[in-house]
């Protein structure tokens, strides 16, 4: 009987997943979102004909991204994972009911690293900066 209880331990605790279930938070573009799974390629839309392109590689968030204005990339940089889940609070209302309540939220939020690069519209290098874990150290 141990036997058995220890494989389907093993089967439902041990082995990862592909899926994320966790919200990360880009605050620099000011979204949440959801990843379907881990390894994933993710467009949001964002405001003024912007749209961010994601190459997820990490449900905490490290990632590779780019941002394009019109079908021309405008922006583009890597983040690293989070360095731990933040919480904060979030007002909510239950479907069928006009009871607001509080509750707390966990999110992910990635910190920019390593080299950035902002393009103008004739896609020429205009400024680089460089990031080590959210900060920027260089411009």
């Amino acid at each position: 009987m141990k036997f058995i209880s220890t494989i389907i331990f093993l089967i439902f605790y041990c082995i990862p997943t592909n899926l994320c279930s966790q919200v990360i938070h880009l605050k620099e573009y000011k979204i949440y979102f959801t990843p379907n799974k881990c390894k994933d390629t993710i467009y949001e839309d964002l405001k003024e004909n912007r749209q961010l392109k994601i190459y997820l590689h990490d449900c905490k968030g490290e990632m590779d991204v780019e941002v394009y204005f019109l079908k021309k990339i405008i922006e583009k940089g890597s983040y690293i994972n989070s360095l731990d889940t933040l919480k904060s609070y979030a007002t909510t209302k239950m479907l069928g009911s006009k009871e607001k309540k509080i509750v707390v939220e966990s999110y992910f939020e990635p910190l920019r690293n390593g080299q950035w690069i902002l393009y103008d519209s004739k896609r020429k290098k205009v400024i680089k900066k460089v990031y080590k874990q959210g900060l920027e150290i260089s411009d």
